[in-house]
């Protein structure tokens, strides 16, 4: 009852074009791989030590809890308020036809990275234990990595 409550709060933050089919709706944190604002020092003085050792750059990856809706023709992302958890409105709109995801890792989340090829960006999808089922949903809609 509580996930139709939170996906009824999703869809109504969305706008559907005609004909548009909803296939997945669920709530994940969306990471983006930069550098959190608190951590910008950390991240620049680790990243000096292990460039200057030959190690490469270190990188964190800041997350933030949003709605995903999956339909036939893009992936939507809609800001949640961190005060409230009230839907906003669509962050991002990403057509379907570009995306790519990587391998799905469970662990305490369940995760994995989508990219969208058009763009070149990617973004990291971590479910919680009670959204792993719309997790794997979501995943074995998108293409596997070849």
């Amino acid at each position: 009852m509580a996930h139709a409550r939170r996906n009824r709060k999703v869809l109504d933050a969305v706008t559907l074009e005609d004909g548009e089919r909803v296939e997945v709706v669920s709530v994940a944190e969306v990471g983006t791989l930069r550098p959190s604002p608190e951590a910008i020092g950390t991240t620049v003085a680790m990243g000096i030590v292990n460039v200057a050792l030959g190690r490469g750059m270190m990188v964190i990856v800041a997350r933030t809890r949003c709605g995903l809706v999956l339909t036939d023709r893009r992936l939507l992302l809609v800001e949640a308020s961190k005060a409230s958890g009230k839907m906003l409105g669509v962050v991002a709109d990403i057509p379907r036809q570009g995306l790519r995801r990587s391998e799905v890792t469970t662990r305490t989340y369940l995760w994995f990275d989508v990219a969208d090829t058009a763009s070149e960006t990617a973004i990291r999808l971590s479910f919680p234990l009670p959204n792993r089922s719309e997790g794997r949903e979501l995943a074995a809609a998108l293409p596997a990595p070849a």
